[in-house]
């Protein structure tokens, strides 16, 4: 991915198209702050692909992406929880991958930073991204529209632009050629799967999938699916064409 934009923090972010200067400065003490945690994530390297600062990068270039090409109406406010998510939803993996949706909310909430910076209402906004972007927490526990936004959506939105983030790049060729010997079976899997998916593109109603391998790609393409259907019903009743998976070989 080609990155462009501003220089904050340790490396460069992509530009937010969807917010005004001022929301964009906001987002940028946010990078500060998630750096902090994802510079040390993840641990045990060898088995997870990456969740650092690159995954949240990649996530908020999918998000432009994806409003783009969905023609997707946010306000302001809701396209600024989308941004904040990308940056905070896996801080909580410092403490532990299992339940680190609940943990990185946790974090986030109890942070003054957070609340100094954003102010208790976005807070709690984004906690509620964050702790319901993975399957496991149902998606109908978030409440319907907070202070004009649709949360519901926001969160179903967000859950899908995490789902996509699975690229080769996430699991670079030479790592691999590394590490492959010391992986464990599972890991074996999701390194291999990864490598096997050169891109990813929005054409409503298309998620396109780019692979080498069918067979090798099914793993986290199947996983996205999941997390697709988990989130049907807020599509449709927001009157959101729903996303179909469409897979290409090379």
């Amino acid at each position: 991915m080609k990155i462009t934009g501003r220089i904050t923090g340790s490396i460069a972010t992509p530009n937010y198209k969807f917010v005004s200067p001022l929301f964009t400065y906001k987002i940028d003490q946010i990078q500060y702050y998630a750096e902090d945690f994802l510079r040390f994530i993840p641990r045990n390297i060898r088995n997870y692909p990456s969740h650092g600062t690159d995954h949240s990068i990649n996530i908020l270039s999918l998000i432009d992406k994806f409003l783009e090409n969905w023609s997707i109406t946010l306000s302001e406010k809701e396209a600024y929880l989308l941004y904040l998510a990308a940056w905070l939803h896996d801080i909580g993996i410092i403490i532990d991958r299992n339940n680190h949706n609940e943990h990185s909310a946790n974090i986030l909430i109890k942070s003054q930073y957070i609340s100094t910076h954003l102010g208790r209402e976005i807070q709690k906004l984004v906690g509620w991204v964050v702790r319901s972007h993975s399957k496991e927490f149902e998606i109908i526990d978030v409440p319907d529209e907070i202070c004009e936004v649709r949360l519901q959506f926001i969160c179903s939105i967000f859950r899908i632009m995490d789902a996509c983030e699975i690229v080769d790049k996430k699991c670079p060729t030479e790592v691999f050629e590394c590490i492959k010997n010391e992986l464990n079976d599972e890991s074996m899997e999701f390194w291999q799967a990864h490598m096997s998916i050169m891109g990813i593109t929005y054409k409503k109603p298309d998620i396109i999938i780019y692979v080498t391998d069918i067979n090798k790609s099914k793993l986290l393409i199947t996983r996205l699916q999941n997390e697709i259907d988990s989130i049907r019903d807020i599509f449709l009743k927001n009157n959101t064409d729903f996303p179909v998976i469409q897979t290409k070989q090379f």
